[in-house]
């Protein structure tokens, strides 16, 4: 009954986020500011990136475990759909292994991966009509996993970044994202911009008797 229970508030919550997506996506039809009509899609895709959490673990047959490989799959393919791209052509490519972690790792996670997209699509292919994303997800340790999401736009100079770029909402929230991952942040140019993030991710035992056997 317990399990029943929480499997319904699951996916109670996911409809309460797609719920709230809907009336933000009937009040950015009124928009014609093409800023506030971006903070809007901004917004959905934060909500998002939540209702995909939701609805992984009210599928999954523990309620305490998500596979990374099908909840950056599922949330990559959101994105996509959301409207972030403004009529570009940005390829946006998943690889990442089936890991699995627990809820209080995937939501800092999720909401991290959906803001550096978010940043990449806002900045990195200004001018452009067409460029790649990868969001690639390994593992480096048996308690280690790292996450990279990889743009080939414009790039930045790092001595350059100062002021409000460099303490924007989307660095500030991509920070406190990490931070609650216990990880560490590197951003860097290399024909693009790389945001890397290591975070303390045990294997889980199931996978770790599957290796041995």
């Amino acid at each position: 009954q317990k399990e029943i229970l929480v499997r319904e508030i699951h996916h109670r919550v996911k409809n309460n986020l797609h719920l709230v997506m809907s009336l933000l996506n009937l009040h950015a039809r009124r928009i014609r500011d093409p800023r506030a009509e971006e903070a809007f899609a901004e917004a959905r895709s934060r909500i998002n990136a939540l209702a995909t959490l939701h609805r992984r673990l009210y599928e999954s047959e523990s309620l305490q475990e998500i596979d990374l490989h099908w909840f950056l799959e599922d949330l990559c393919a959101e994105l996509r759909r959301g409207g972030l791209s403004r009529g570009r052509h940005v390829d946006l490519i998943v690889e990442s292994p089936s890991e699995v972690i627990g809820p209080e790792l995937a939501v800092p996670l999720g909401l991290l991966v959906t803001e550096a997209i978010t940043n990449a699509y806002k900045h990195a292919f200004v001018d452009r009509t067409h460029g790649t994303i990868h969001v690639q997800l390994e593992r480096e340790s048996p308690v280690t996993l790292l996450i990279r999401i990889r743009d080939n736009g414009a790039g930045f100079d790092l001595d350059s970044i100062v002021g409000a770029e460099a303490n924007g909402l989307g660095r500030s929230l991509i920070e406190a994202f990490v931070r609650q991952l216990h990880g560490e942040l590197q951003i860097k140019a290399d024909d693009g911009t790389v945001v890397e993030v290591r975070f303390p991710a045990p294997v889980h035992p199931k996978r770790e008797l599957k290796r041995s056997a």
